[in-house]
């Protein structure tokens, strides 16, 4: 035999023997197992729980502080708000602020405006009140949604008035007001008493901006491009790659200072800032969500404190078996191969155990809440047991509709 062979076939024999022990160790992990049930019930239960806990709590957390929008690009995402002390709580823009600053500004790739609003819903079915928002045609585009059914709005659908009677409708809409026909594109209704084409429908789940379930377009005559006093206008903004948030407030404020000198009628006080999209909620959510983690985090340290007592407790009770084990030859290595072999059974058995618990929480959590107000909070209904969850690392994005 050829030195090289000789080496793989050593290498392969050493192998076999280490396979070879190691499964031996396991087998015997889990008789020892099987034989004490008090013990490994007990272990299995508490470690699960913490496990469980923790997975469930932070996949809520996942779901509304770190992820609540399932949009590409979403650290670039910011909402643009104008604040004015002597309004403490309004934050919206006026029509001719957001003109200038779509147009002028360079620290945005674009910038999308809408507008909340009650529509007048009318076919066959009946008519009814359906709550949604007026939206530039940019918005889809910005945000990556596509519809199901049909095409989103497009910027020809806001050029002029009457090309712009055209909605977009929701998943729950469609369902619900068509009984999901799929022939409803092209449909003609009475939208607030006017005739108008519905010319899309959007994915279940989708409803951005928060609780919308139609879109129409928003268009702006020659007077609302020179209203500044109308405060009506919520705007999302998307930074351009390589341009921080500090730097597009820097502009912002430059932007401000100049509304304030020229219009200072409506903006002497206005000052626009940004918050990011994924913020949007955390003074609602945060402080619950995260004292809520804190407190699994506190449970799975008890759970592994406790479990580390039981081991050190059954480490005592097989004194007289490691003494034996090291009369015989065994040395520290062996045991602590040993004692690791059972730690590891104990631990897969209990994570499988987690699992469930988790798998269960989390659908306790999310059908919770009404289905009618899960809506208006981001991320809820995305709450879900997953692998971003169970194995965090740099997974590929992943949205529940595609993406243009």
């Amino acid at each position: 035999m050829r030195p090289v062979e000789s080496l793989w076939y050593g290498k392969l024999i050493n192998m076999e023997v280490v396979l070879t022990m190691l499964l031996q160790d396991l087998r015997y992990s889990l008789r020892r197992l099987v034989r004490t049930p008090g013990f490994t019930l007990t272990a299995i239960l508490t470690l699960a729980l913490g496990i469980g806990a923790n997975t469930a709590i932070f996949s809520a957390v996942n779901a509304l502080l770190l992820r609540p929008y399932p949009f590409p690009k979403l650290d670039r995402l910011m909402l643009l708000r104008e604040a004015d002390p002597n309004h403490p709580g309004e934050d919206r823009a006026a029509p001719a602020d957001y003109v200038d600053i779509r147009t002028q500004g360079r620290a945005f790739s674009d910038i999308a405006a809408f507008r909340f609003g009650d529509f007048n819903l009318g076919n066959e079915s009946g008519t009814g009140v359906v709550e949604g928002y007026l939206v530039t045609t940019n918005l889809f585009q910005m945000i990556g949604a596509r519809p199901l059914l049909g095409r989103s709005l497009s910027s020809d659908d806001d050029e002029e008035e009457g090309r712009n009677l055209v909605a977009v409708i929701s998943h729950n809409t469609w369902r619900e007001r068509f009984a999901s026909d799929p022939s409803v594109v092209g449909k003609r209704v009475r939208l607030n008493g006017r005739n108008t084409n519905i010319v899309g429908v959007m994915p279940a789940g989708f409803h951005y901006p928060l609780g919308a379930e139609i879109w129409m377009p928003l268009t702006f005559t020659l007077v609302d491009r020179a209203d500044r006093l109308s405060r009506n206008l919520s705007l999302l903004a998307s930074l351009k790659d390589g341009v921080s948030r500090k730097q597009a407030e820097a502009e912002l404020q430059a932007f401000s200072n100049q509304f304030q000198r020229q219009y200072p009628t409506t903006n002497i006080h206005r000052t626009a800032t940004l918050l990011p999209l994924r913020e949007e909620q955390y003074v609602y959510t945060a402080p619950m969500f995260l004292m809520l983690q804190a407190a699994a985090g506190f449970v799975l340290l008890l759970a592994c404190a406790n479990l580390l007592n039981l081991l050190l407790a059954q480490a005592v009770g097989r004194r007289r078996e490691i003494a034996v084990r090291s009369a015989l030859g065994a040395d520290r290595l062996r045991l602590a191969r040993l004692f690791t072999g059972e730690t590891m059974l104990l631990t897969l058995l209990a994570v499988s155990f987690a699992v469930s618990i988790s798998f269960i929480s989390v659908t306790a959590i999310r059908n919770g809440m009404p289905s009618g107000m899960t809506k208006w909070i981001a991320g809820w209904s995305d709450i879900h047991l997953d692998a971003r969850v169970a194995l965090p690392r740099d997974w590929r994005w992943y949205s529940p509709w595609p993406l243009e």
